[in-house]
């Protein structure tokens, strides 16, 4: 197992099993040749690979392709990302304008909506990032603490799970394959 192989478990694993809608990883801009080769197999699985930015290093997003349209056609999400300039028709449409809005200079805090976080707490962040956290893990919680806390439990259950195959020899490939790894057994 490469680098790029191990970073894509471990931080996009959760994303391939089916419990969250997409995942963010900075890689080396070296990998991007690997990178090609997992974006054509989940490719096949309903993933898209995207590279927001790229520098010394590359920023990946992954996303479902059904779970993030189901995200973003949400009227509430739809309303609070039309007020960030955001006119869509679909995830596509939508992270192509994120995909501008990252190399636009400041960071665009809604990309937490793209990242399945809790439109509450994206909202909670960009009022006032520090005032009335929490919880701080995968993302900082202002509201439903202990329904995060359980929810960031069973990421780390399925992380732990998804590098502990890894370790014992199986590819990232082998392991969401169809046959051997259901999304929904993980």
């Amino acid at each position: 197992m490469n680098q790029t192989e191990y970073a894509l478990g471990a931080h996009c694993g959760i994303t391939f099993a089916g419990i969250k809608a997409a995942s963010l990883v900075s890689l080396k801009r070296e990998c991007k040749d690997c990178i090609q080769r997992f974006a054509r197999h989940f490719g096949e699985r309903g993933f898209t690979f995207v590279i927001l930015a790229e520098g010394r290093r590359v920023l990946l997003y992954i996303y479902n392709r059904a779970r993030l349209n189901a995200i973003l056609s949400d009227p509430e999400v739809r309303d609070f990302l039309r007020g960030y300039g955001y006119e869509y028709d679909g995830a596509e449409q939508a992270v192509t304008i994120l995909k501008s809005r990252m190399r636009g200079g400041a960071f665009p805090h809604e990309i937490g909506v793209f990242l399945n976080y809790t439109l509450d707490d994206v909202k909670a962040f960009i009022a006032h990032p520090s005032d009335g956290v929490k919880l701080t893990g995968y993302w900082k919680v202002y509201s439903d603490e202990e329904e995060k806390r359980r929810l960031f439990e069973k990421y780390e259950r399925c992380t732990r799970k998804i590098l502990y195959r890894m370790s014992c020899g199986f590819s990232l490939e082998s392991i969401f394959c169809k046959n051997l790894c259901p999304p929904s057994a993980n």
